[in-house]
């Protein structure tokens, strides 16, 4: 929300020496704030920058399309929320030519309001805000610029600094940067004149408008950043002072501990049962203690009491349980001074705040907040600290009517919700507070309120003082819960999710105790709620065995935010930052303690690596655009573009004195800057031209005593360059391919090399001579590591082994094999015990480093893992993948995932007719039998050395059969998963594509040289060749994909030559030619009664055509080009179309005005869709990690489940006629078995 700042400050005009500071880059250097898509519609265009570690810009409407777009560095976090602020009072408002109205909202340290047209006023201190309102009007505003495009509008305001998250020391050594990270401009020197309060209503309490959606960290003591109304009006206060936001204690990983499971012992209390639970009491507040004479206080604190009238006092004294700095409504004086009406509480706020003891501002909306002068709170708890609990009970008293209304069920007025926490502590009740924190639904109420940090803080006031294993448990389920929490705002799902990842520890097979008496009676709450939400809201689905990951286990945290791969994740020195940079083109930072992104830098080009600055206050990123920013952590702003290089940099290092970074490129160049001013000092030149190679450099490292760098090249050789001489001591050559990777060893000089020969070299760095050459790999390196003290280095390389070595004598200690990939990456713990790998097979491994011995398997992430880094004490790795996410780990505890699982993605899973069976095929070359109902694994059919390309099931139920990449054919029993026929490898080219018959006797096999052959899997013989080895007669282009009807009799093949073809088996003639694409068609389905076929192209359309001669039926243009085609099995000429923009089409193919439902959900590719058996509902699945399902008659989503990776595999299965189950399958090989009741049917088919 924003409040007029001229209710309490004195104007000033804004300095604009900041904005001159930008001036000197071009338009794409300057800071800028980028407003996403809308979120919902008003009455009134609505952007808000809330100081928010859940970030995204939210507009109520859609903005006027206007040419051009931004291609700038942005300095924003990224915001989620569903909750808009009015606009500010127009009587402060900033005059523009934009031809709608707006208000853009800056929470942070510093208030900047704009008084009239061309001016700029105003100041306020830590908690303030900036809020600008554009409204229409003829003059634009100097120093601002708006775009409008219909996608996003950004807003480029040179001079500001934007969002970040410091505590008020880190700020000051920055250099006067605040702890919300905007630098102060201004001081005020006067007073300020109260503002007169307009007259409020007298029947009942002014209720405050609802809180916004942010991401505020509250501190033990102190609130750490504005959120929600309270977060708002602080924008009106010019005293607030600086607050800290991070956590007091230096030892991050012990805060990151914290809900670990067993690091504070066992829990001390024990918890009251009624029933099956715990249950909320309410103790009435105790009578008041008598009036006593205040305690004896310093002169300071009795100066500040003698000023407070004996008749003020009661209401006084009250005040001492306000958190500092926290801004406060009327309605939440008025419980705690219990006076019958607004009125009363409005006369005693004027008198308060003409004596100084409060600050008052008056929203929008009308209603009244006041803040605390800090002096005053200091004064009470010094006076009258005695008394502050019996106040704190009678708060909450009058909030709950004296115990009539749960505290779960308190209506929030924009404070209590977020300071209940607070309150529940000083007024004892320890229990009560407890009780919530074991609601995950009041949780998600205030997540979407006050945002994250507010959760985590609520949670660690608790722990703080109670060591509560159950408790530490809730706080990691809700971690991990909350990347898909955060992703799905308006969904109602942290329940479900958070039990799914308690199964280990509380689900059923768990030793009893509370919190799996807790566990059960919230499971079963959610079976009750899931028919009572069937067809109203959308269903979260629960998992029946713990395949997500689990609470107490190794997995931490989940860090979602980037849209591409990540390619780099560091841990800043002070240990409280993750940094990871993505082809996304963003760079993001991450609160260690509670996993939230707190700041996000944004290019328009993919970024390549990051380096961290010693003292944690800076990092450099560098792009491929040839362009690294300096990057100030603590406000947030870049400080300098590094412009020069004149290609992709590749590397970026920054010495330990923190002067200067050395960049090295593609274009032949390393480059050695300024970190003070961002002045390129050196240009180093010499790869590449003496071996007439291209000369890339790909890494550089700077020594420990910031004098020499080591860059490596294509070139084969290694340079060493002299910083302070500007010179090249060595060229260090001996390595007979490129040289990729370089570490110094230790603070020495020596340096350690990794070369595509397969080998890594140590170096004397003074000398320029080859100390040992460390040979063994039999596959090229890609990196090398050397732990803190330089007495190892690990080597990676492509032969999917790390090897451990001694630097001191060269020898091989130990060989690290275990990965079924390449190792792109190692990190070696402090004391050498142990190292971490990670692979393009999507794990990472700890070693015992003694033995080589593998000691844990993380796995989760569902592509290449390119990066890991530990933390400073060893307790945490932090990895990044391809997967677009990063990840921490706790390497110290249990691995609770269930081990009935592929290795590897999941790639097709299929319900076995007239059983309780599901199989699933993965990329691990196995297929597994499960039983439906209990989602247990029965048995494995391993018999390939490749990935199963394809999986069918025979109509009987009794077998299914599987095609590899290892070119056999393979047929199982399903009953006992004995093989029971396999078809030899197919000679010649790999396998594309197979087919099966119902009954799976005959498979049609097409290799990758267009050969097309049907085979009896029983007797093994060849049965028809339908397009030999060269054969361009029938299709004159390569053959994309083949299929078989159910009887095996006719064949189709689809073809690059943009024709379909439909084959008699027995004869191997052409029966019919389907035609009308103009481009490659790339699949074909068969209708269920097999007397249409549906077929795919290139060219943006499906074509629907008759299986007996190819005439066309029916063609549907699409706006991108289709994927997947799906028949519905019941309903004649249903036909799902998934697309590439990740939208489906339900296309009734039938009727006489063909229907059309387009199913918009998915934020990903979709990899998939199925049909109920009804075909009353669809599932569809996608990268994005979800499965939704929905109706086919409306296109309303039903229900949805969200994975931890890619989901890649789906099918509907259990009860008969009606499927009371959905299965899926995802990259990371887990399997979940998803109860779906019968009442989400019975809703869809309400709806026909």
């Amino acid at each position: 929300m924003g409040v007029c700042a001229s209710a309490f400050d004195q104007v000033q005009p804004l300095q604009q020496t900041e904005a001159q500071s930008c001036s000197k880059f071009d338009a794409k250097d300057c800071v800028s704030v980028r407003v996403k898509k809308p979120l919902s519609e008003s009455a009134q265009s609505v952007y808000q920058v809330r100081n928010s570690s859940d970030f995204s810009f939210k507009k109520a409407v859609q903005p006027a399309s206007t040419s051009g777009s931004s291609n700038t560095c942005t300095g924003v976090r990224r915001l989620e929320g569903p909750k808009l602020a009015p606009a500010l009072d127009t009587s402060n408002s900033l005059v523009s030519a934009s031809a709608e109205p707006l208000s853009l909202t800056f929470r942070g340290s510093t208030c900047d309001v704009l008084k009239s047209k061309s001016s700029i006023c105003s100041t306020c201190s830590a908690s303030s805000g900036i809020s600008l309102s554009l409204h229409p009007g003829s003059t634009a505003v100097p120093g601002l610029h708006v775009q409008q495009p219909s996608s996003s509008v950004d807003m480029k305001i040179p001079g500001f600094s934007l969002l970040s998250k410091r505590s008020t020391e880190e700020s000051r050594k920055a250099g006067s940067t605040d702890s919300a990270g905007l630098s102060p401009r201004h001081s005020v020197s006067q007073p300020h004149e109260p503002h007169a309060l307009p007259a409020l209503p007298t029947e009942a309490a002014t209720t405050a408008a609802p809180a916004s959606h942010t991401g505020s960290e509250a501190g033990v003591a102190n609130s750490a950043r504005l959120s929600g109304t309270a977060g708002s009006v602080r924008s009106s206060f010019a005293d607030d002072a600086p607050r800290p936001i991070r956590t007091s204690s230096s030892n991050h990983e012990m805060a990151l501990m914290l809900g670990s499971g067993g690091e504070l012992g066992s829990p001390s209390i024990s918890m009251r049962r009624n029933g099956s639970s715990p249950s909320m009491s309410h103790t009435p507040a105790a009578a008041p203690p008598a009036p006593a004479e205040p305690a004896a206080v310093s002169a300071k604190s009795a100066s500040v009491l003698s000023s407070i009238p004996k008749q003020l006092l009661p209401m006084y004294q009250r005040l001492g349980v306000v958190p500092p700095e926290m801004p406060v409504p009327l309605s939440m004086l008025r419980n705690l001074w219990q006076l019958p009406s607004t009125a009363d509480v409005h006369r005693h706020v004027v008198e308060l705040r003409d004596l100084g003891v409060v600050r008052v501002a008056v929203l929008d909306d009308g209603s009244t907040w006041s803040l605390v002068a800090a002096e005053h709170l200091a004064a009470i708890a010094e006076a009258y600290g005695d008394m502050l609990e019996y106040f704190h009970r009678c708060l909450l008293d009058a909030y709950s009517n004296n115990g009539m209304v749960p505290l779960k069920r308190v209506v929030d007025d924009g404070y209590i919700m977020q300071n209940m926490a607070h309150h529940l502590l000083g007024a004892a009740r320890w229990m009560d507070l407890r009780e919530l924190l074991t609601e995950p639904t009041w949780i998600e109420k205030k997540l979407h309120a006050y945002g994250v940090a507010a959760i985590v803080q609520d949670f660690r006031k608790y722990l703080a003082t109670h060591a509560d294993s159950d408790v530490k448990l809730l706080l990691q389920a809700f971690q991990l819960s909350l990347g898909c929490c955060m992703e799905h705002p308006t969904a109602h799902m942290l329940r479900e999710q958070m039990l799914a990842r308690l199964m280990a520890v509380a689900g059923d097979g768990a030793p009893p105790g509370v919190l799996s008496e807790w566990y059960q009676q919230q499971s079963g709450r959610v079976a009750a709620d899931k028919v009572m939400a069937a067809g109203v809201e959308v269903v979260h689905l629960m998992p029946r065995t713990a395949t997500l990951q689990q609470a107490g286990g190794l997995h931490r945290m989940t860090l979602r935010g980037h849209n591409g791969p990540v390619r780099k994740v560091v841990i800043s020195p002070t240990g409280q930052d993750i940094i990871t940079v993505s082809d996304d083109g963003t760079a993001q930072v991450w609160d260690m303690n509670i996993g939230d992104c707190v700041m996000q830098l944004a290019r328009d080009r993919p970024l390549t690596d990051v380096a961290v600055a010693p003292d944690g206050q800076l990092c450099v990123v560098a792009s491929e655009d040839g362009h690294c920013c300096i990057w100030d952590l603590a406000s947030g702003k870049v400080k300098h573009v590094l412009k020069g290089h004149t290609d992709k940099v590749n590397a970026v290092a920054m010495d330990r004195q923190g002067i200067r970074c050395v960049t090295a490129s593609n274009d032949r160049t390393v480059r050695v800057w300024s970190i003070y001013d961002g002045r390129c000092e050196q240009i180093l030149q010499g790869h590449g031209s003496d071996a007439g190679t291209f000369g890339l450099v790909f890494d550089v490292a700077v020594s420990a005593d910031g004098t020499l760098a080591a860059t490596v090249s294509d070139d084969f050789t290694c340079r060493l360059w002299d910083l302070d001489e500007e010179e090249c001591l060595h060229v260090l050559e001996g390595h007979s391919g490129w040289v990729v990777s370089v570490e110094f060893i230790g603070t020495t000089l020596d340096l350690v090399t990794a070369s595509h020969d397969s080998t890594a070299r140590v170096w004397d760095g003074w000398k320029g001579r080859c100390r040992f050459t460390l040979e063994g790999h039999t596959g090229r390196l890609n990196k090398v590591s050397v732990d803190p003290g330089g007495t190892y280095a690990v080597t990676c390389s492509d032969d999917n082994t790390a090897r451990m070595w001694n630097l001191d004598t060269g020898a091989c200690l130990c060989t690290f094999e275990g990965h079924n990939a390449w190792i792109n990456d190692a990190a070696i713990s402090r004391d050498g015990t142990h190292v971490i790998t990670v692979s393009g097979d999507g794990m990472a491994i700890m070693w015992d480093s003694a033995t080589g011995k593998m000691t844990t398997t993380m796995e989760g992430h569902s592509d290449n893992v390119r990066s890991v880094v530990l933390t400073f004490g060893g307790r945490f790795a932090v990895t990044a993948s391809d997967d677009h996410t990063a990840r921490v780990w706790d390497i110290q505890a249990p691995d609770l995932q269930r081990q009935d699982k592929h290795a590897g993605k999941v790639k097709q899973l299929l319900s076995l007719p007239g059983s309780n069976l599901v199989v699933s095929s993965g990329e691990d070359g196995r297929a597994l039998v499960w039983q439906a109902g209990g989602g247990c694994m029965l048995h494995q059919a391993a018999g390939h050395s490749g990935a199963i390309l394809n999986l069918a099931v025979s109509t009987s139920g009794q077998s299914f059969i599987t095609a590899s990449s290892d070119r056999k054919v393979c047929s199982w029993d399903a009953g006992s998963g004995a093989l029971a026929h396999v078809l030899p490898p197919q000679q010649g080219s790999r396998v594309k594509c197979t087919a099966f018959d119902a009954v799976g006797q005959l498979v049609a096999v097409l290799l990758y040289d267009s050969t097309v052959s049907i085979w009896d899997l029983h007797s093994g013989q060849c049965v028809s060749q339908l397009v030999k080895r060269g054969d361009r007669e029938v299709h004159r282009g390569g053959i994309n994909a083949v299929y078989l009807d159910r009887s095996g009799s006719r064949a189709v093949t689809v073809s690059k030559d943009s024709t379909a073809r439909v084959w008699d088996v027995a004869s191997g003639g052409v029966l019919a030619v389907v035609q009308g694409h103009t481009d490659a068609v790339v699949m074909a389905a068969l209708s269920p009664d097999e007397t249409l076929l549906a077929t795919g192209s290139y060219d943006n359309t499906t074509r629907v055509s008759r299986m007996i001669d190819g005439s066309p039926v029916a063609a549907l243009a699409l706006p991108s080009s289709p994927t997947t085609l799906v028949w519905a099995p019941q309903r004649a000429a249903l036909l799902a179309v998934v697309m590439s923009s990740g939208d489906v089409v339900v296309w009734d193919v039938a009727s006489t005005m063909p229907r059309q439902l387009v199913l918009s959900g998915h934020k990903d590719e979709v990899n998939g869709v199925a049909f109920t058996p009804d075909a009353s509902l669809l599932a569809t699945w996608g990268q994005d990690c979800t499965v939704r399902v929905w109706s086919t008659y409306t296109s309303k989503q039903i229900a949805f489940f969200m994975a931890d990776a890619a989901v890649t595999a789906c099918c509907f299965a259990g009860g008969s006629p009606v499927a009371d189950l959905l299965v899926v399958g995802d990259a990371g090989g887990a399997t979940h078995f998803l109860d779906f009741p019968e009442e989400l049917q019975a809703s869809a088919l309400e709806a026909q």
